[in-house]
């Protein structure tokens, strides 16, 4: 085990080292379960578990190398445990000074409240209230978390972080398949009325959404002149009511799952 693990942490400090410097023709970076997850419960007779936990300790040097590069444009995170992690705080730098950095995909991962907290903390930062672009302003145009099962209140707080005079280049939002109810839409709706907001696309199909939350949607839309579609697809608890509310909108805003 020693030499594999002398061997491994020669190709970690490697990879930790590139991917910090980085290069131009890598702009993409995807992650997954395989590269990501580890137990953090380790028997001490189970030589196995503490090669894991070895692992662990030497990603830390490639997250460290993440966090100072500087070109990549899209980051995908899929099918990987994130719960209290502290992986995020890790990648802040990473978040607020890549100006390269373009997307951010994180989908059908395992999300808590603290996880979504340090990606809430990650995101902040951007234009300033001039919507003049800063060394902190954020590059990112497509932000896309589905299906982590995170919660209305930590989704309500994740939005409220994507203030447009931070975020002035976000066109793009993907929520589905999360929790999203009426914390989340009242972020939502601030966000929409926001004139300096330039979001076009958000999809928020299969969540907790209700006439309710399609209410603060509807309030927020006759101040937004820049949407241009809002999926709202397998959302079982709007009814009729609130499909007709949403149906001031056509011709302006293609709603995605619209019963007429």
């Amino acid at each position: 085990n020693n030499n594999n693990n002398n061997n491994n942490e020669e190709e970690t400090a490697a990879a930790a080292a590139a991917v910090e410097k980085g290069a131009e023709e890598e702009e993409t970076l995807f992650l997954d379960d395989d590269f990501l997850s580890f137990d953090n419960n380790v028997d001490d007779d189970d030589d196995d578990a503490k090669d894991e936990v070895w692992a662990r300790k030497n990603f830390k040097a490639f997250w460290e190398g993440l966090a100072g590069n500087r070109l990549i444009e899209h980051l995908q995170i899929d099918d990987c445990d994130l719960s209290s992690g502290a992986l995020f705080s890790t990648l802040d730098p990473f978040f607020k000074e890549n100006s390269n950095l373009r997307r951010l995909d994180v989908s059908s991962c395992i999300l808590d409240a603290e996880g979504t907290l340090d990606l809430s903390s990650a995101l902040e930062g951007g234009c300033d209230n001039n919507n003049n672009t800063n060394n902190n302003s954020s590059s990112l145009e497509r932000i896309e978390l589905d299906c982590n099962d995170i919660d209305d209140e930590s989704a309500g707080e994740l939005i409220a972080a994507l203030n447009p005079h931070h975020h002035c280049n976000l066109v793009k939002l993907s929520l589905v398949g999360n929790n999203i109810g009426k914390n989340a839409c009242d972020a939502l709706g601030d966000l929409l009325r926001n004139p300096k907001c330039r979001l076009k696309e958000l999809y928020l199909n299969r969540n907790s959404i209700d006439d309710g939350c399609v209410s603060v949607l509807v309030d927020a839309l006759v101040e937004n002149s820049v949407l241009e579609k809002l999926d709202l697809s397998s959302n079982s608890s709007i009814t009729a009511a609130g499909w007709q509310a949403l149906s001031t909108f056509d011709g302006k805003v293609k709603v995605v799952g619209a019963k007429h």
